[in-house]
């Protein structure tokens, strides 16, 4: 069964801050909101008029992100 991960790793916090550092904005959410467990989650609203090449450097920076991420918490 799928369980949310631990608040105490603070992933959301995490990825938000790597992906920032990779100039890709997105909102981390509000706790207690209807998304996620206790807004754990990321919310990536890029502009209907993002382009392609866009889309493939915030698809790479989530995926660095994320790798950096997995790092820190196997570490």
């Amino acid at each position: 069964m799928r369980k949310p991960f631990d608040k105490q790793l603070r992933l959301t916090e995490r990825i938000v801050r790597q992906l920032r550092d990779r100039s890709v904005l997105v909102a981390a959410t509000i706790a207690l909101s209807n998304f996620g467990k206790d807004g754990d989650h990321i919310q990536i609203s890029p502009p209907f008029i993002i382009s392609e090449r866009e889309i493939e450097l915030l698809i790479a920076a989530l995926d660095d992100a994320l790798l950096v991420v997995s790092r820190e918490l196997h570490a």
